[in-house]
């Protein structure tokens, strides 16, 4: 066999066999125990409704204090920082731009430095705070670094994993991670719900109720979907001969929602830092099982506020990135191309922001709409499950159309990323 071929496989079967063995051997990893953690540390641990959201975040791994317990958190959290100081440090922000491979490498490899650094941060900081709970069966200097040195080893494989499906397999690897790490908490959460709602019903009710939710899912993902692939398309004309009657019709597109899952990921990975810490009165705003309460608790609701802010900076900041106006008006320009009744140059670039950023506000609003659609209904209902919650869903919806859209693109023996061309595409005249 190939080895080249085996570790960078160049079919899709060998790209998807690829994929799926690394998400299997992280969900193992997942279960791997860390040495010297007391058999009552989860009474260290904070309690309720915050252990469940880092829960799901990290497959269950954080309750079990193993080998990933920190997740991919820090991975998206160095990916957060560095993208931010793009624009304040030259260098970092060339290196963020430039398309050549060896650029890429390299950011690749600040970022997972990164991510390493702020690994070690996170499990120096739990290690502290849970050991005086209780957490270590000895609590001294080397089961803290050791239990430090483990957590922060799971976060660079995880993260050098994620680069590898990105690269070689199919996929955002890092959202399949994230979004696998959910999954793995959906069936104990489905057996809650069927408890709840189906169990001791007539068989005439439990098929009713079955269908209904099994018909919201579907409603759901096509939501999804239709976000994600929608966009706003602008006529644009290019001369062709050597006459001004003879031109060609091209279009250019705006995407409604151009960074995808990844605004609602950010915003989750920034809510979840507080609450890895502590239980109280400040950090349970960052917590959705706390929203939507009455009395005194309502003051926990201004974290929704909070959340719908972060994914519409996020979803601005993505577009700011991915769509870069003053380009692409001087490219079209310099290619003699106009927008029909925008003059080239300075006001086309006036154009295309206005556009974008009413395409992204609008695009940022849906996208937290259906992101809370199922945390409001699971606080109506009573039922709160943080698999089956707001963020998770959104993001196992998103991943499910970004991956199917890499694997058709696969197909079609091309990699289809969003990137706003000098031409264009051809319109259909």
């Amino acid at each position: 066999m190939n080895k080249k071929k085996w570790y960078r496989p160049a079919t899709l079967s060998g790209k998807i066999l690829l994929t799926v063995s690394i998400l299997l051997i992280i969900r193992l990893g997942c279960n791997i125990p860390v040495p010297f953690i007391s058999r009552n540390y989860r009474e260290a641990l904070t309690a309720g409704s915050i252990m469940e959201m880092l829960n799901t975040f990290s497959g269950g791994a954080f309750e079990k204090m193993s080998l990933f317990a920190l997740g991919i958190t820090p991975y998206i959290t160095a990916s957060i920082i560095l993208q931010l100081l793009s624009f304040a440090i030259p260098r970092l922000g060339d290196m963020f731009k430039e398309k050549s491979e060896a650029s890429r490498k390299k950011y690749r490899q600040v970022t997972v430095g990164v991510s390493v650094a702020l690994a070690v941060i996170q499990g120096t900081g739990l290690s502290i705070v849970y050991g005086k709970r209780g957490f270590f069966t000895h609590n001294t200097w080397y089961a803290v670094l050791a239990t430090v040195l483990i957590w922060t080893a799971g976060v660079f494989i995880m993260a050098v994993a994620g680069e590898y499906i990105s690269k070689n397999g199919i996929g955002n690897g890092i959202s399949l991670i994230l979004t696998m790490n959910i999954i793995a908490g959906l069936p104990a959460d489905m057996k809650a719900g069927y408890e709840m709602f189906v169990m001791g019903h007539k068989v005439p009710v439990m098929v009713l109720v079955l269908a209904l939710i099994l018909t919201m899912a579907l409603l759901y993902i096509a939501a999804v979907y239709v976000l994600n692939t929608a966009e706003k398309v602008i006529k644009v004309t290019y001369p062709s001969g050597r006459t001004a009657a003879h031109t060609i019709q091209n279009e250019l597109p705006i995407k409604f929602n151009t960074g995808g899952v990844m605004p609602v990921i950010f915003t989750s990975t920034m809510f979840s830092l507080p609450l890895m810490f502590a239980d109280n009165k400040f950090t349970r705003i960052f917590s959705q099982n706390y929203w939507f309460r009455g009395g005194k608790e309502m003051i926990y609701s201004t974290g929704f506020l909070i959340y719908g802010l972060l994914v519409v900076f996020f979803a601005y900041f993505y577009n700011t990135i991915s769509f870069n106006t003053s380009e692409i008006a001087t490219n079209l320009k310099k290619a003699g191309g106009t927008i029909n009744g925008i003059r080239p140059g300075t006001p086309t670039k006036e154009y295309l922001d206005r556009k974008m950023k009413y395409m992204t506000l609008l695009g940022a609003l849906c996208l937290f709409i259906l992101c809370e659609i199922p945390t409001f209904i699971g606080h109506i209902s009573g039922f709160n499950m943080s698999a089956l919650g707001g963020t998770s869903m959104l993001i196992i919806a998103g991943t499910i159309v970004e991956t199917v859209n890499a694997v058709h693109a696969e197909k079609l023996g091309t990699v289809k990323k969003y990137t706003p061309s000098l031409l264009g595409r051809k319109a259909a005249i």
